[in-house]
């Protein structure tokens, strides 16, 4: 997201990636990258659309220790959709993603 200085961003939780204007802007109705969002959110996708426009929405910070796992847009295996969600990830399909085990989320999201 552009800001239109340092103080703005920074009053905003973001973190400067560049100076100057952003080449993808959110869409007016949605969001493309978790930068999108607000501080403790993430840009929540369907399932197989890692690529796609979002919503923001709140980041869970508490999970069910439920084993469904789900491998994440950013290649990785987690125990279970809210885990994923807790890590700011969305879903690229249903089941492990090939040869990789699940990751632990730090934090109350994911663990006992």
């Amino acid at each position: 997201m552009t800001y239109s200085n340092a103080c703005v961003a920074a009053s905003r939780g973001a973190t400067i990636d560049y100076v100057g204007t952003c080449e993808d802007e959110p869409p007016e109705d949605g969001c493309r990258t978790n930068r999108d969002c607000d501080v403790g959110s993430y840009c929540a996708k369907a399932p197989e659309n890692c690529d796609g426009v979002g919503e923001c929405r709140v980041q869970p910070v508490v999970c069910p220790l439920n084993f469904d796992p789900v491998c994440g847009c950013d290649g990785q295996t987690y125990g279970n959709a809210c885990s994923a969600a807790g890590a700011g990830v969305n879903i690229a399909v249903e089941g492990p993603c090939p040869g990789k085990r699940p990751v632990e989320v730090p934090g109350p999201a994911g663990r006992p």
